[in-house]
């Protein structure tokens, strides 16, 4: 088989979402993506309908399960940042198979995002290019609705930025103020100092800003756990793919000086139109999970994201020093069964390697 026709094999649609795909590359790619929102937000408010979805779906395999920073996860699969932008789908996204889920991202006030149109798909490439912006309901919004969740099904991060009109010397704050609103209906936070469709949002990756920002937030979570009487919640940061040598190290410093609980690896690709995320993104992710798995040493937590189209690269990234991978883009592709062909792949690997359970074997690559 050639480049050519393995690339369009990995981002060839599952049978039973062909139909739909095509229906849906119809539509714009925002308006096909606000559709099968709301159609989810549908679904997972009748519970049998959810049922009947992680009976296809959801099915767990003990082998999968894995515990980090005090928090289980059924599957080492997540939603990542960005698909469930204001906290719809959470109470349901465990029927298609996830273990854990990306809310966000969220800023403190309300903001539509840039202007339309901001999502492409780039279809023989297995990529999408986005410059969203940050569109979402604002924090107090999504806390509230996020509230009405007693019980999470699986681990619920919310990823935090700032707003677009926010000058850099403010943002510390701003994030601290975020932090405050979400602390309670979250399980993990993520600190998105990475997206390209904010400008100079980069910009919080440099060191005088990182330092600041990463170490205020760190002080709050624990404030807010004492206030709460919770334990102390794990706080990430998501980075960017084109950080060199010395800027990534300077970040891993600045990770480990304040006391951060991991890393996300990693946003979109900068483009002139935005960001790019699927296919193209898989080999600048896999450089930097190896790289940050050399830095960080054996315990530290990464969740690898970008470019995963197939269950082959899950294992890649695994084998390249990730614990978790989140999905989104391969979605679009291929459809809601690519969690589950995940799974099976794995637990096939598994078996291929003789290792009675992922965790263990992540272990022992390390």
């Amino acid at each position: 088989m050639t480049n050519d026709a393995a690339a369009a094999t990995e981002h060839r649609a599952y049978p039973g979402f062909r139909w739909m795909r095509r229906w849906l590359f119809r539509l714009d790619p925002e308006v096909a993506h606000d559709r099968i929102v709301r159609l989810l937000n549908l679904v997972f408010q009748l519970p049998p309908l959810t049922w009947l979805l992680s009976i296809v779906f959801a099915r767990r395999q003990p082998q999968l399960k894995q515990e980090y920073l005090n928090l289980n996860f059924p599957t080492p699969i997540g939603l990542a940042a960005g698909f469930d932008k204001n906290g719809q789908l959470v109470r349901g996204l465990h029927a298609l198979g996830f273990g854990f889920c990306e809310v966000g991202t969220v800023t403190l006030r309300p903001q539509s995002g840039n202007p339309q149109p901001r999502l492409w798909r780039l279809a023989e490439e297995g990529a999408l290019i986005n410059n969203m912006g940050f569109n979402n309901d604002g924090a107090a919004v999504i806390a509230a609705r996020l509230a009405k969740i007693k019980q999470h099904p699986i681990p619920i991060g919310v990823n935090i930025g700032k707003n677009r009109d926010t000058p850099l010397i403010e943002a510390a704050a701003e994030y601290k103020e975020v932090l405050k609103i979400v602390y309670s209906v979250g399980d993990y936070f993520v600190v998105n100092v990475s997206s390209p469709n904010t400008p100079q949002l980069r910009e919080l990756q440099k060191p005088n800003y990182l330092r600041e920002l990463l170490g205020g937030l760190v002080e709050q979570g624990k404030r807010l756990a004492l206030q709460q009487n919770s334990p102390v919640k794990p706080i990430l940061v998501k980075l960017a793919p084109e950080l060199d040598e010395a800027e990534l190290k300077a970040v891993v410093a600045i990770l480990r000086e304040e006391g951060v609980s991991g890393v996300i690896a990693c946003n979109t690709l900068k483009h002139t139109q935005g960001g790019t995320s699927g296919r193209p993104l898989l080999p600048y992710t896999v450089k930097m999970v190896q790289r940050l798995r050399q830095l960080l040493g054996g315990d530290f937590l990464i969740i690898a994201v970008g470019g995963i189209l197939s269950p082959a690269d899950v294992w890649q990234l695994f084998r390249a020093g990730a614990n978790l991978v989140q999905v989104y883009t391969g979605l679009v592709y291929r459809g809601p069964r690519l969690p589950v062909e995940i799974q099976r792949f794995l637990l096939n690997q598994l078996r291929q390697v003789d290792a009675p359970t992922l965790q263990e074997y992540l272990s022992m690559l390390r």
